[in-house]
């Protein structure tokens, strides 16, 4: 990066890649900006609604109840800030309780968003501009890992049992904490995390193999009504794995334009 700035003789010319986008999405980029940037094929973008810091706890809780209402959701819901990086802050809402303590604690804008389920993706998409099409460079396999009942231990005894949770035992201890002592039936699966980030806790793996023409087409079309941009990363998620590569049923989660 720094014999690039030293070529270009400019240390913020890479923040010129998405025009669209403050700083190019270098940093503390609006989420809900983004998701209405894409708002011309709304059947591929999450519901989100924008929930003001300004205001009053007991008006964003409103808010966030009259989406809800709006768009026929029920719970959970998905919580997070709308300038957040690297899932921080992000929370699945499963009550009014857990809403109204998430709200009266948060300081920044946040965002309310529709809970997606099923399989989740990271789409890496670019084009240059004045090319016709864009490209998928990547695409990122997120897997929530899970522990398996056996009738006879506790969560607890089942992550530090396990070879790999083992290795971030402390994480998914604490996701798990209000229920480490239950014990799951016989060959009953147990999520250890439900976000697909990497600090969370997820485990990424190279999804190249589901890139197909196809998708790769999709994901150019949504992209290209957005005036403006054109590189970054899509999370998406899909019911079924094989979704995907047929571009069926996809949502975007959140769109991630950070350039490093």
């Amino acid at each position: 990066v720094l014999l690039l700035a030293l070529r270009h003789r400019s240390l913020t010319l890479f923040t010129a890649v998405n025009p669209a986008i403050p700083a190019g999405g270098f940093i503390g980029e609006s989420k809900s900006e983004i998701l209405r940037g894409l708002s011309a094929h709304p059947q591929f973008v999450a519901r989100t609604a924008l929930i003001p810091a300004a205001d009053a706890p007991a008006e964003k809780v409103c808010a966030a109840r009259e989406f809800m209402r709006r768009e026929g959701l029920d719970w959970p819901v998905v919580l997070k800030p709308d300038a957040g990086q690297r899932g921080s802050g992000v929370a699945v809402v499963r009550s009014q309780d857990e809403l109204e303590t998430y709200l009266g604690a948060i300081r920044a804008d946040a965002v309310v968003q529709e809970h997606c389920a099923g399989a989740e993706f990271g789409v890496f998409y670019y084009r240059y501009p004045g090319e016709e099409r864009g490209r998928i460079l990547s695409i990122t396999e997120k897997r929530m890992p899970h522990v398996t009942g056996d009738g006879v231990r506790t969560i607890e005894e089942l992550i530090l049992a396990d070879r790999r949770a083992v290795a971030l035992a402390e994480r998914y201890l604490n996701a798990q904490a209000e229920q480490l002592f239950r014990v799951p039936a016989p060959g009953e699966p147990v999520r250890l995390v439900e976000l697909g980030t990497h600090c969370r806790g997820a485990l990424f793996f190279d999804g190249r193999r589901l890139i197909t023409d196809e998708l790769e087409r999709a994901i150019d079309r949504i992209s290209r009504s957005f005036e403006g941009f054109y590189f970054g990363r899509y999370d998406i998620r899909v019911p079924a794995a094989d979704d995907l590569p047929r571009a069926r049923n996809l949502k975007i989660i959140e769109p991630n334009v950070a350039l490093f």
